[in-house]
């Protein structure tokens, strides 16, 4: 099955997702019954590619990442794990650095709905760091974001702040208004949160 024909068959995952103020800005299901039903689909398509006589990697990681992305936003955190690091083990494989880092920042959010934050910053670091090179730096404020709302989970503030203030500045370069309002809304929750912390007395 070719790349093309899959993305046309299978509806983009953000539709069936919205962000939860209440929760770190973490992503939940607008509808959890049909995002259930997507990712059947989806694995119904995964199962006919491993059936194929010759697969093309890159369907596999399409696969395994929309796959991925989906059951984290179910909390099925354990399968989306599994997932998400056969996608990252194909991006190695086929040397895909823009893969690779991308693999990475959706592993990373499956370890922080897994509650394993400091295995989600190591998968953030090193987005972080292949986004140096040259080619990859358009994607560098998605690791800075993504890095940020981890920290602000780890109630590290004013690290947060610092990441979204550097996501902020590549993004208003970028100029792209929906970039700009989310990191702008992630760094309001982080300095309200950071003085809610201050405000509150001690025992």
């Amino acid at each position: 099955m070719r790349l093309s024909k899959l993305k046309e068959k299978l509806p983009n995952l953000s539709h069936y997702m919205q962000y939860n103020p209440a929760q770190f800005l973490r992503e939940q299901p607008v509808d959890e019954g049909e995002l259930k039903a997507v990712l059947e689909e989806a694995n119904t398509y995964l199962r006919q590619v491993l059936q194929e006589p010759k697969v093309d990697p890159q369907v596999l990681i399409f696969l395994y990442s929309y796959l991925g992305n989906g059951y984290r936003v179910l909390y099925q955190t354990s399968k989306a794990v599994q997932y998400l690091e056969k996608a990252l083990e194909l991006t190695k494989q086929e040397e895909d650095l823009q893969g690779e880092l991308r693999a990475l920042i959706r592993l990373g959010e499956a370890f922080k709905y897994d509650e394993r934050h400091e295995a989600a910053l190591a998968c953030f670091e090193q987005a972080l760091a292949i986004s140096s090179y040259k080619d990859l730096e358009n994607y560098r404020d998605y690791a800075l974001q993504h890095m940020g709302k981890c920290l602000l989970e780890l109630g590290e503030y004013e690290n947060a702040i610092l990441r979204f203030e550097e996501a902020l500045d590549l993004r208003k370069k970028k100029n792209n208004p929906s970039l700009i309002l989310a990191t702008e809304t992630a760094i309001v929750m982080a300095h309200i949160m950071k003085d809610e912390e201050g405000s509150t007395p001690s025992l």
